[in-house]
């Protein structure tokens, strides 16, 4: 029937993709998410979503700080962030593809359509 390097060929190329999963988690590498909008692309290519979202928090939370320099700020899973409402606007008005709540204390994504 089949020799048996041909099965062993089959069953080897089969765990490739466990592989490249193992070797990703065990090195832990970001990966990059492949589509972003105009808005988003300007914080680099080469980073993670993830990042590049937090960097966008930050930068909203300096804009509200310099409209509002009395304006309060939130603490938020050890970081100080402008209210969950001026981001989500602003957020908004960019037409970012997602927006921000707290959940258990920390900053949850969430993708909008």
């Amino acid at each position: 029937m089949f020799s048996k390097k041909i099965i062993a060929l089959l069953v080897g190329t089969s765990l490739l993709p466990l592989l490249g999963f193992a070797v990703i988690w065990q090195f832990n590498l970001d990966i990059v998410h492949p589509t972003l909008s105009p808005a988003e692309d300007k914080y680099g290519q080469g980073m993670t979503l993830e990042k590049r979202r937090n960097m966008k928090l930050d930068d909203l939370t300096r804009t509200y700080r310099s409209r509002n320099p009395d304006g309060r700020l939130h603490t938020v899973d050890g970081r100080k962030l402008a209210p969950l409402g001026f981001i989500n606007k602003e957020l908004d008005r960019n037409d970012a593809s997602w927006r921000v709540r707290i959940v258990d204390g920390e900053i949850d994504f969430i993708e909008v359509t």
